[in-house]
């Protein structure tokens, strides 16, 4: 097991740590654990071999000379293909041949920057709503990775101040209900930032949420103890990684991270599958590149460790 954290504090390579500062900036990527032993077994991709949980084991009481109704715990097993998550930015050699010291530093700096932000986006993007079957690139994300009975919509209609006032407490109780589900208690709640409003105004009118600011005076929102967490914007797009559809309905994710729930998956080793290529400078080349990639995949061990509350958000006409 492996953290972002962790993964630092074990590295004494300053450019790679100053790449975890900037992963550990998205709040998803900072709470993720990450089992760090895909290993490669023939073929061409790295490989995770895991067994999920289907239904629980029970527990009953007996009377004395009567014996259990036998239950067991049904698992199947699950092989889990690690991707590639990345890209590459190019800068001409004029520049790094008359444009020296800083100026040409803080050029590739901006570039790995926006490429390490960009990873980070794809990242959040797969984990939620990542399809193999639709695209063999991205890795599954919970949204396909869920039970269907871990699913709920209700039809709960917030779209208006008015219907926020009326409705929230069906919110509320859905939360409620979602976590009495879990095995466990959820890590986040994660939603859009549009969904993150709509906490901001529920929290004004509902009990049960407290409310924390830090130094700088940013606010995190909890339910019964669980933080939400609001997703931006999908790589290379204005589109939330977690959208509102066309008929004004966005999505609640409940998730409890850990090593027998949901966790990020990492090659054998302890850089948890990021790795960055700073330009050549002896490369002839006219155009020269570096790249950050990230290889990664992620594993839902238990069925009941995520969850999707959707809920109507926007009116529509």
């Amino acid at each position: 097991m492996i953290t972002l954290q962790k993964a630092q504090l074990l590295s004494q390579d300053k450019l790679y740590n100053g790449v975890i500062d900037e992963l550990r900036k998205d709040t998803l990527l900072d709470m993720m654990i990450f089992d760090n032993n895909a290993s490669y077994n023939g073929g061409s991709t790295l490989n995770y071999v895991y067994n999920k949980i289907k239904t629980h084991s029970g527990a009953a009481f007996r009377k004395i000379n009567s014996d259990y109704t036998a239950s067991e715990a049904d698992t199947e097993q699950k092989t889990v293909s690690l991707k590639i998550l990345g890209g590459k930015y190019e800068i001409d050699r004029v520049i790094h041949e008359y444009v020296h010291g800083v100026q040409y530093a803080d050029q590739e700096g901006f570039q790995l920057e926006q490429k390490i932000n960009a990873v980070k986006r794809g990242f959040a993007q797969s984990f939620i709503s990542g399809d193999s079957s639709k695209n063999d690139e991205q890795f599954d994300g919970i949204d396909v990775l869920m039970s269907a009975d871990m699913k709920l919509d209700s039809g709960i209609d917030l779209s208006t101040a008015a219907l926020i006032t009326s409705n929230y407490t069906a919110l509320t109780d859905a939360f409620r209900d979602m976590q009495a589900n879990f095995d466990g208690t959820p890590t986040a709640f994660f939603c859009s930032p549009e969904g993150y409003a709509l906490i901001q105004k529920i929290a004004d009118r509902a009990a049960g949420f407290t409310v924390t600011k830090d130094e700088f005076g940013k606010e995190t929102f909890r339910f019964n103890g669980t933080v939400f967490v609001p997703l931006g914007n999908v790589t290379g797009s204005a589109n939330s990684v977690i959208p509102t559809d066309e008929d004004g309905k966005t999505a609640f994710y409940p998730v409890r991270i850990g090593l027998d729930a949901v966790h990020g998956i990492s090659p054998v080793g302890d850089t948890v599958g990021i790795k960055t290529y700073l330009i050549d400078k002896n490369d002839a080349n006219a155009v020269r590149a570096g790249a950050c990639e990230m290889v990664t995949a992620i594993a839902v061990k238990n069925s009941r460790t995520c969850g999707k509350i959707v809920a109507k958000i926007k009116a529509t006409s």
